[in-house]
């Protein structure tokens, strides 16, 4: 090795001791562990060695940020970086030393991917007590920082004159300020963010104000006038939001004790505003105990979610999820609840955006996974059914930019196929870096895995969304439900049916009521969640509501079967009803107004009654009407039928949908109209009534033309359809394809029945030139039924045109066979 390169390894060895303040290396995922720390950060935090300094820190970035900063300090942090590429972020925020002292610390980070090691942050610190009058000031706005602010605003209070009025602290936020970064750019919110500041400088002209980051600020004020105050600047600052929904929400403390911390004034006063921030009636709210003991909830919930993992305090719950068209139980979606030993039972609006505001989202998330793919294991060794199970994972959760990697593992770990998770995720998730999430979830949906978006229509960009990225299924947002109005329904009507043409499937949450069921289940929305079915209950409870209201729980072929039913248009402007042939059984899933109108048009009054007729073992339209669906089957195409019915023909379609793998059982789409009956001349009335007698009568009726050797279909309903369907040629062809469809022991008879010269002899014996015999014939269903088959010559053709004419035999009746074939061995009985 030469000098120089021994010059440049003793350089390398301490440059990192030599640098003028902290460096600290840690991972960029949700543990944060601390890899490296300099000697220069290790002093500041009052340690002698690495080891000193794991043991004050707890190994991890977390537990090294003051309690009360984590939360800041981490949503800046994602803030900056998520901005672009190659971003440094910029934050200051509080620790404690091994002494218990507090100190404040200023620092610079970067993000980067080791190959092999994977995202680590390099973050470099200085410590800002020696310097913080300097510069902290606030780049954008030219306010005071946070530390700064915080310095001042003590002094005041320990030397406010006590002629002077009740210091108030105010804390200010604007709701949902990075939809308005979104949608006009950074740079246009930088702007904003200065006006803003000049408006609460020019209402509160001698009062101290700080932008503590983002779109929070902090004001300490006096109390005279402050409401009229806040009045005016909320108005101000609202006259800049464009076409954003933007809600400026303020927190006022009043502050009685001068000794008052301002960190502590600043906290009371932001969980005021906090308390309002969903609220839309309301831009200021003073701070009271109920805020106070809600806020300490939030605290509570922050320091012990460990301790609620660790100690099962936090259960899952599962809410269910319902087909609309079948009433099958497809999924359920895992919630969690806290039930605590001391507070009772926390609802997640008290622990959920604790856990997101604080980055802790994600440890929830996991564990809510985990125990889901604990539970399907367990049901799964011991032979109990299962049902997919959708969870939420938040956009925090995509800020590590592993967390498909965190997700898979725990569904390996269990063995839980792919299919059997679902992911929810909102399109708040998209606010930020678009292109890695985008990414990451193409990895779930390659695996195998259905993405979800929650609350669709509940934000500004869910369309966009739809547009750029791939889901599985959209959940509309219960919001939409609440007021029911006819505009509501209207939007929903327009969601599903522009899913179902990009081929999304959907579902609608919050659907509490008969009236809205019906509604959602009219317009094809595939599947239901909400109060009306059952509100989020543990797994026991879920298991005895499936027993007590009959939900069968979908297997893997049963999503296959009803899921291309997704693609229907339910609100197509023709008649239509979606049937299903269940083991020879047909029955209406769904049936629009048209197609009811047009069977009540041929006398039947609703679907119902529709099914009693075609499922009558002794109605003859009920068996060509089997006869036409099990054709479709065969066939596999589209078929069409013309039946009389009253005093109209019927013209029904039919199209196949799907078939449930293993079981004889099929969906299919069908169409009918009429046509109606004005015929004024009494001849076309005469040959209409023989043509209708025809129709019950008979299921086959076909003409059989020697001259030309055809074959041409009047009824072609069964048996035979597949060979006389259509005018075909080649009638001795024909004979001997009809001739398969014959019992094999009555093949014979057939075979000389048909045979023409012997054909001629009973045909020119019987004076009314008629022929029948009895045969055993292969119905469309694969059972051979008897059937009477007759041939006629039509007069004056001289024997070159014929009827060939099939109906089932009453010997086919059971109702008839069975009491005859008794009465048979009654009169055998008494002969012997």
């Amino acid at each position: 090795m030469t000098q120089e390169s021994l010059t440049y390894t003793a350089i390398l060895e301490h440059v990192m001791d030599g640098m003028p303040g902290g460096v600290l290396v840690y991972r960029a995922d949700e543990k944060e562990e601390i890899l490296y720390a300099n000697s220069w950060l290790i002093h500041m935090f009052g340690c002698h060695d690495m080891d000193d300094f794991m043991a004050v820190t707890g190994g991890s970035f977390k537990s090294l940020v003051h309690p009360r900063d984590v939360e800041k300090v981490e949503k800046d942090i994602e803030r900056q970086i998520s901005s672009g590429t190659n971003v440094f972020d910029y934050v200051n925020y509080r620790i404690f030393t091994k002494e218990g002292t507090e100190k404040t610390v200023e620092e610079f980070g970067h993000r980067i991917h080791v190959p092999g090691v994977g995202p680590l942050f390099y973050v470099f610190f200085l410590d800002s007590d020696a310097k913080y009058v300097l510069h902290d000031i606030d780049g954008i706005t030219g306010l005071p920082g946070q530390t700064r602010f915080l310095k001042e605003a003590a002094l005041r209070l320990a030397f406010s004159p006590s002629s002077a009025g009740r210091p108030v602290m105010l804390y200010m936020n604007i709701r949902n300020f990075r939809m308005f970064n979104l949608l006009y750019s950074s740079r246009r919110g930088n702007e904003f963010l200065k006006k803003a500041a000049l408006i609460l400088k020019s209402t509160f002209p001698h009062a101290l104000i700080s932008r503590f980051s983002d779109d929070h600020f902090a004001i300490l004020t006096e109390e005279t006038s402050v409401h009229e105050r806040i009045d005016r600047a909320f108005r101000e600052i609202m006259s800049l939001r464009e076409d954003v929904d933007l809600a400026v929400k303020f927190g006022l403390y009043p502050i009685d004790d001068v000794y008052t911390k301002p960190e502590t004034a600043c906290d009371l006063a932001k969980a005021a505003a906090d308390s309002i921030r969903n609220r839309y009636d309301i831009h200021c709210q003073t701070y009271t105990e109920t805020i106070g003991e809600k806020a300490f909830i939030r605290s509570y919930v922050m320091d012990h979610l460990q301790e609620a993992l660790d100690k099962k305090y936090i259960k899952i719950y599962l809410q269910p999820v319902i087909r609309s068209i079948s009433g099958t139980l497809a999924s359920a979606e895992a919630l969690s609840r806290w039930v605590d030993p001391v507070y009772g039972l926390l609802s997640p609006a008290d622990f959920i955006p604790a856990l997101e505001e604080s980055r802790q989202i994600q440890k929830l998330d996991l564990y809510v996974l985990e125990e889901i793919c604990k539970t399907y294991r367990a049901r799964v060794s011991q032979g109990l059914p299962v049902i997919p199970i959708s969870f939420n994972l938040s956009r925090i959760d995509f800020f590590s930019g592993s967390i498909f990697e965190e997700v898979d593992a725990i569904v390996r770990k269990y063995r839980v196929p792919h299919h059997m998770i679902h992911v929810e995720i909102t399109e708040s998730v998209f606010i930020k870096d678009g292109v890695s999430i985008s990414t990451q979830i193409d990895k779930f949906r390659d695996a195998g895995y259905e993405m979800w978006m929650d609350d669709f229509g509940s934000g500004y960009s869910s369309l966009n969304v739809l547009k750029d990225y791939h889901f599985d299924e959209i959940k509309i947002d219960m919001a939409f439900l609440s007021s029911f109005t006819e505009k509501a329904k209207g939007i929903i009507k327009s969601t599903v049916r522009m899913a179902k043409d990009i081929g999304i499937h959907t579902l609608v949450e919050g659907v509490e009521t008969e009236e809205q069921l019906q509604f959602i289940r009219s317009i094809g929305c595939e599947k239901i969640q909400g109060w009306y079915y059952g509100k989020p209950m543990p797994l026991a409870e879920l298991e005895n509501c499936m027993q007590e209201k009959g939900w069968i729980p979908e297997d893997r072929a049963l999503k296959n079967y009803y899921n291309p039913l997704g693609s229907i248009d339910f609100l197509t402007d023709e008649s239509m009803a979606l049937v299903e042939l269940n083991e020879g059984k047909l029955t209406y899933l769904f049936a629009n107004h048209k197609f009811r109108r047009a069977l009540a048009s041929g006398g039947t009054s609703t679907p119902r009654h529709s099914e009693e007729e075609l499922n009558s073992p002794s109605s003859a339209l009920g068996r060509n009407i089997h006869a036409f669906f099990l054709n479709i089957l065969r066939t596999g195409q589209d078929q069409t039928i013309t039946y009389p019915k009253k005093n109209r023909y019927m013209h029904l379609t039919g199209h196949h949908i799907s078939t449930l793998t293993g079981k004889n059982r099929h969906l299919f789409e069908v169409h009918l109209s009429h046509i109606s009956i004005s015929q004024e001349a009494e001849e076309a009335h005469r040959l209409d009534d023989i043509l209708r007698n025809l129709y019950y009568l008979y299921q086959n009726i076909t003409v059989l033309n020697l001259k030309d050797d055809t074959a041409t279909p009047i009824i072609a309903n069964t048996p035979f359809r597949q060979y006389l369907s259509k005018k075909t040629k080649g009638i001795e062809a024909l004979r001997k394809a009809a001739e398969s469809q014959i019992h094999p022991d009555d093949r014979l008879r057939y075979r000389r029945f048909t045979e023409f010269h012997h054909l001629y002899q009973l045909l020119e014996s019987d004076p009314y030139g008629t022929a029948a015999g009895i045969f055993r014939t292969l119905d469309e269903d694969g059972t051979y039924r008897w059937y009477v088959h007759t041939i006629m010559a039509v007069p004056n053709t001289d024997f070159k045109i014929f009827l060939y004419a099939c109906k089932l035999s009453f010997m086919s009746s059971k109702e008839f066979r069975e009491p005859m074939l008794e009465l048979c061995r009654q009169w055998t009985d008494k002969k012997e």
